[in-house]
């Protein structure tokens, strides 16, 4: 797909996968999904094994974006817990709830960051 009929498709998704990049857990596909407003589902194995600390070091031990350990779990994961057509809403407007604070507790920080950088 071309970019924009990509970020199209992705604007009328429910429930996007965000596999993993090929040498760490995260990937543009997840901030893609949260921008679209989709609900992202993301991983915590690599071919190195569980990394679910890695999710906690990025952002913190809380996290409503659901997980699974390989994809072979994802569709009984979207099955038993969103096969309600609001279920999966109630779960991306808290992600995106979430993620809206985490982006505004970021920018403060960077704020901070550099008003003591340049006060130093």
């Amino acid at each position: 797909l071309d970019r924009d009929e990509y970020l199209a498709t992705l604007a009328r998704t429910r429930i996007a996968p965000c596999p993993s990049g090929p040498h760490s857990l995260d990937s543009f596909r997840l901030y893609e999904a949260l921008a679209a407003g989709c609900l992202p589902i993301i991983e915590t194995h690599t071919q190195h094994g569980d990394e679910g600390q890695f999710w906690d070091a990025l952002f913190g031990p809380y996290r409503p974006i659901p997980r699974v350990a390989s994809w072979a779990e994802a569709l009984p994961l979207i099955m038993e817990e969103y096969a309600d057509g609001n279920d999966w809403r109630e779960a991306r407007d808290e992600v995106a709830r979430w993620y809206a604070g985490y982006r505004e507790d970021l920018q403060i920080d960077f704020e901070r960051t550099i008003a003591r950088l340049r006060e130093s």
